[in-house]
């Protein structure tokens, strides 16, 4: 996790500093310090996150919903994300649960806003028995499965449900994109 996201990102400001000497435009220099500050703040985003997760060695499904609902403070005023909820609010989950579970959606909501065109977004948290289902919907111009390569926000997203000893289902056509992750309760680590 650390190593992936904020690794990158300090990577890339760094070398994105090392080149700015080469900078010749003092305007073009201004906005790439612009650009460096909002990668500086989304790596402190990231580096929290990671913590709240590691903090965390079980939650609830409670603290997952309100983890997730914190995001709609950031994200563009055009975009509905709503979250639909059918297990018990106490029911207990464990830290790679809470932060893989946030991941996906957060990774979900990323690839929306920069694919998909959409302007709703839903969440559903469903009871499967031996374990939940977290889906998740947009109303997006979708996409052909078969004539895309996937990158690596989908297929971040399919790791992160199989670290988890989960399923991954993603589908999508002119009426948007749906991805459905089935996780155990109880997962069994190698």
């Amino acid at each position: 996790e650390l190593h992936d996201n904020i690794g990158s990102h300090l990577t890339f400001i760094i070398s994105s500093l090392d080149n700015l000497g080469y900078e010749k435009n003092p305007d073009a220099k201004l906005d790439k310090i612009g650009d460096l500050s909002n990668v500086g703040r989304l790596t402190m985003k990231d580096l929290r996150d990671t913590i709240w997760a590691m903090n965390h060695d079980g939650g609830t499904i409670e603290q997952l919903i309100t983890r997730i609902s914190e995001l709609r403070g950031v994200l563009p005023a055009n975009l509905d994300v709503r979250i639909d909820n059918s297990i018990e609010l106490e029911q207990e989950v464990n830290g790679l649960q809470l932060l893989n579970c946030f991941r996906i959606v957060q990774e979900f909501i990323q690839n929306a806003i920069k694919y998909s065109f959409a302007d709703l977004i839903i969440i559903s948290l469903e009871n499967s028995g031996t374990g939940f289902k977290l889906k998740i919907n947009d109303n997006g111009k979708g996409f052909e499965i078969s004539k895309v390569s996937f990158g690596n926000g989908i297929l971040n997203m399919q790791r992160r449900c199989e670290d988890l000893g989960g399923s991954f289902e993603i589908g999508s056509d002119a009426s948007g994109t749906r991805i459905a992750c089935l996780i155990p309760w109880k997962i069994e680590i190698q």
